[in-house]
């Protein structure tokens, strides 16, 4: 699969890059286990921490970028990786790779 650099409508209206869905999906991530573990709590202790890490990796839910969700190790289940090369001083995606689903 190859993709296509963002292109400006005006050189005065900047571009959401294109790993802003990427950090949107990881945000999400965050925000889900969170939400799921906060509630009813006091304090964020280590034990809190160690219960929202717990919640990061087992959830799953559809993203911006496909299906998002972690194995037993904490790696994506659909690994994505992106080739970058810089042209005319602006990083542009070249290649990307998704692995297929676990």
């Amino acid at each position: 699969m190859s993709a296509s650099p963002a292109v400006s409508p005006s050189p005065d209206v900047d571009v959401i890059p294109p790993v802003a869905a990427y950090a949107y999906d990881a945000a999400r991530a965050l925000l889900r286990a969170a939400g799921s573990v906060l509630p009813g709590r006091d304090d964020v202790d280590e034990a809190t921490r160690a219960a929202i890490v717990t919640a990061v990796g087992q959830g799953r839910f559809p993203g911006a970028t496909g299906d998002v969700g972690f194995d037993a190790w904490g790696d994506p289940l659909t690994p994505v990786v992106t080739v970058y090369a810089v042209r005319n001083r602006t990083f542009v995606p070249v290649r990307v790779h998704r692995s297929a689903p676990s």
